[in-house]
This record gives structure tokens, C-alpha cells and sequence, in this order.
């Protein structure tokens, strides 16, 4: 019997534990994020859901009881069938390693394949062995070439596209302390905004303007020389060893290094435009990359 559709993650979880019992093990606390990292039948699966979508992925040697997933997940969703299926590589998972992933898609099903069959899907990771799910065909969502020049003409472009700032002008006079607090300031409003919907706090919020201004912000630092790529059509702005430094070092100064009185008068002294140097770090942000060039080496 078809069911009605999970509210959220934690639900289809809880939904998953108990009809299956000792045959599913899933992490009720990493399902408020909207992630479920489970174990189906002795082996990983990970289902990232929301009413609007669903993603299920599995190593390629698990891809039958993968199938068997795609099976109750269509049920536990109405009877919804899945967009496509294609294999995810990213970082080291290439090749033989890449991850069989299923999706549904219940808001735009046609736009999400285009992105996909495009190459537009995910940040960090790509796509390949595409099969879609019904009478749909690969070929009918290939962009032609001058529909991609028309979409790079209309693209929103990370870095370049400020979203949901309102005055650019302004952003490029700011210092590169107050540039900083701004970038800081920006995501822990995305942060607080996506954890309090996850705990039922308030209404999930589309941030997707305020993501575009957060990465515009950060391209700025390139003015400070920061070294980061540049901006490209449906790409993100990557974090850097150059910029994760820059961060570091103001993070570290301004969250740790002045005490509660130092950082109240620094506060008061900003706000009333008096000399403030006395509170700025000491030091170069540049001697902080070789330590996150190391990480990336590792």
C-alpha cells in the first residue's frame, strides 16, 4: 500500500527503523540536518530527503539493494518514481569507486535533469552513466550551444552576481577588517537561519540570494591579495589555502584574541568612528597559508 509522503528526513527514518527493525540502522541525529547515514541489510546507504526531494546513494557493489531502496523509497513517497539514476564522483570516489545515486526531484523535475545532464547538478562533484527514469530521453535536455550562451548571458554568476546585497558600490570601499565582519556576519545568518528550521524553530527560508552575496564577498578579498580563482558560470567560488588563511587570521584575532572588555571597546570605538588600531591583529595573514596548503596535500 502506497503511503503518504514523510514529512522530513527524521520521519522517514524513524519510518525505515521500524519497518524494517534489525535490518536498518539509521542516525536520528544527523537526520535533522535532513541526512540520513544508515545501514540497510549490513551495508551503508546514505538518503539525503526533504518533501521536495530525494537522494539515495550506495556503493556500486550494493547496487541491487540499492534497487531494493529505489522499491520502498518510491512507496514511502506515494508512488512518486525517481528522476534518474547516474554514478557521483567526487573526491576520491572516481571510476570503479564512483557512487550509484537515485534522485527524485518533486518541485521541478525537468529543470533539476537539465542541471544534471548538463553538468550543473553539484558543487563539488560530478556525474556520469546518466539513465532517466520513464520516457524520457538523454538527448531531448542537451543544451545546444546557443542555449548556453543565452543562459550565460541571464547566469547569475558566483562571485560577480551580488544577490542579496543592495548597494555594491559601498561593498567596494569597505576596509578589510569591515569586510571581513561582513562575510562573518553574513554566514552565521545562513547558519542560524538553517539550523533553527531543521529544529522546527521557524519556516525554512530560501537563502539562495544570501549564498550569492557571501560568495560576492568573498571574490572582494581578492582586492586584499587573496588568491582565488575566477569567477566562472555555474561554478562556486573555491575555498582557498590563500583564503582560508585570511579568514583564519581574522577569526582567530577578533574571536579569541581580545578579551570581553577589549572587544566591547573595540565595538564602541567603531561605532562612534574613533582610532581603533590598537585592537587590529598583529602579524601577516600570509604566514598562515603554508599550514592549510599542508592540508591540502594531505
Amino acid at each position: 500500500m502506497e503511503r503518504k509522503k514523510p514529512q522530513d528526513a527524521v520521519t522517514l527514518c524513524r519510518q525505515f527503523m521500524n519497518d524494517y527493525e534489525k535490518n536498518f540502522e539509521g542516525d536520528l541525529l544527523m537526520a535533522m540536518t535532513g541526512q540520513i547515514d544508515g545501514v540497510f541489510k549490513g551495508h551503508n546507504v546514505r538518503i539525503t530527503y526533504s518533501k521536495d526531494y530525494c537522494l539515495v546513494t550506495m556503493a556500486k557493489e550494493n547496487v541491487e539493494l540499492l534497487e531494493e531502496l529505489v522499491t520502498v523509497l518510491t512507496n514511502y513517497m506515494g508512488g512518486e518514481m525517481p528522476i534518474c539514476r547516474y554514478e557521483m564522483e567526487e573526491g576520491s570516489l572516481t571510476g570503479e569507486k564512483a557512487m550509484p545515486t537515485v534522485e527524485w526531484d518533486s518541485v521541478n523535475p525537468e529543470g533539476r535533469i537539465r542541471e544534471i545532464v548538463n553538468g550543473r547538478a553539484f558543487e563539488h562533484a560530478t556525474v556520469k552513466n546518466i539513465v532517466l527514469y520513464g520516457d524520457r530521453s538523454l538527448s531531448a535536455y542537451v543544451e545546444t550551444k546557443e542555449q548556453k550562451e543565452e543562459r550565460k548571458r541571464n547566469a547569475k554568476i558566483y562571485g560577480i552576481y551580488p544577490g542579496s546585497i543592495k548597494d555594491p558600490e559601498k561593498i567596494a570601499q569597505l576596509s578589510e577588517v569591515e569586510l571581513y565582519f561582513m562575510i562573518d556576519a553574513l554566514q552565521q545568518h545562513i547558519r542560524y537561519c538553517n539550523h533553527a528550521a531543521s529544529h522546527g524553530r521557524m519556516e525554512p527560508v530560501d537563502l539562495t540570494e544570501e549564498k550569492y552575496a557571501v560568495e560576492y564577498l568573498a571574490y572582494q578579498t581578492t582586492r586584499f591579495g587573496v588568491q582565488l580563482a575566477s569567477p566562472e558560470m555555474d561554478k562556486h567560488i573555491v575555498v582557498t589555502p590563500s583564503y582560508a588563511a585570511w579568514v583564519t587570521f581574522y577569526s582567530n584575532h577578533f574571536k579569541q584574541g581580545l578579551t570581553d572588555n577589549e572587544w566591547k571597546e573595540f565595538q564602541r570605538r567603531r561605532s562612534t568612528g574613533e582610532d581603533v588600531s590598537m585592537f587590529m591583529p598583529k602579524g601577516d595573514w600570509h604566514d598562515l597559508i603554508p599550514q592549510f596548503e599542508e592540508k591540502v596535500k594531505g
